[in-house]
């Protein structure tokens, strides 16, 4: 009976130790820690100093030898009350605060999104060109054309492809096609057909590194003497329309118009455009 007490008590005893110390652990030094890992150190700085001088200024209190319990009391009691306030604030500041990753995901290399065909950036510049109220303008005229009519980001597009500061002229077309091609685009009738032929040309050649060939060009021609031919009698003679007929050709770039030149009696005369002649 008496080895059973003492068992119950040791049990007893190691139960309530291990209770307490448990309940310390968690409820005070797992807190205070959590507090000191994660608060901003501003508070882990103030709160340690407070702490400490409470502390110091408890030892003070003990070895002045005060007889007044009271006042001891009284400065222990401020002393871990205010430690005690500061913690509860801290944690509730720590627990409010977004809690940091454990590990950062190691970034993965980022692949660069390929750059834009440059048949995809020429297709742009010409339909922009083709589009320019000073280049509609003239879609009806037969005009020679002129190195000027060159747009400067048609330039910097040629020097980016060449790896070069600057290009002249003549090395502007052969940048981005063949001899043949280039040849071929001289002898469209103005700027509009110039740039629409070209746009064309470009679409068809998306995807492919080299340089647009002449049977890119031809297709694109090819391509819009379908879509006229599929409006127009483009194979009628010109002398043979009313003015109505003739002016409506005209107008979608059928009939051409151009100048004889002074000498001539009539300045102006109608032309069929190159691109609906017959092939």
């Amino acid at each position: 009976m008496f080895i059973t007490k003492v068992i119950l008590s040791f049990l007893g005893v190691l139960g309530a130790g291990a209770v307490g110390a448990a309940l310390f652990w968690w409820g005070v030094v797992r807190p205070l820690a959590y507090v000191l890992r994660n608060a901003p150190v501003r508070d882990r700085t103030v709160y340690l100093l407070l702490f400490g001088s409470s502390i110091a200024s408890l030892c003070l209190l003990d070895l002045a030898g005060t007889d007044n319990k009271e006042v001891a009391t009284t400065v222990l009691t401020a002393v871990l009350g205010l430690c005690f306030a500061i913690t509860v604030a801290m944690l509730c500041n720590a627990l409010a605060a977004p809690k940091p990753p454990d590990a950062l995901p190691v970034p993965t290399k980022q692949t660069e999104s390929p750059a834009p065909a440059v048949s995809v950036e020429l297709e742009h510049i010409a339909s922009r060109q083709a589009k320019e109220p000073s280049v509609l303008l003239r879609k009806d005229w037969h005009e020679a054309l002129h190195v000027p009519m060159y747009p400067r980001e048609l330039y910097r597009l040629a020097c980016r492809v060449k790896g070069v500061s600057s290009m002249s002229d003549p090395e502007l077309l052969p940048t981005f096609f063949t001899e043949e091609a280039a040849a071929l685009l001289s002898e469209m009738p103005n700027r509009f057909w110039f740039w629409t032929i070209l746009g064309w040309a470009a679409s068809r050649h998306h995807g492919s590194s080299e340089r647009i060939g002449a049977e890119d060009v031809q297709a694109a021609i090819d391509g819009q003497h379908k879509l006229l031919s599929a409006t127009f009698e483009l194979s009628q003679d010109v002398g043979g329309l009313t003015p109505v007929e003739a002016g409506v050709r005209v107008a979608a770039g059928v009939l051409l118009v151009r100048e004889r030149g002074a000498a001539s009696s009539l300045p102006l005369e109608l032309i069929l455009n190159p691109i609906c002649q017959a092939r």
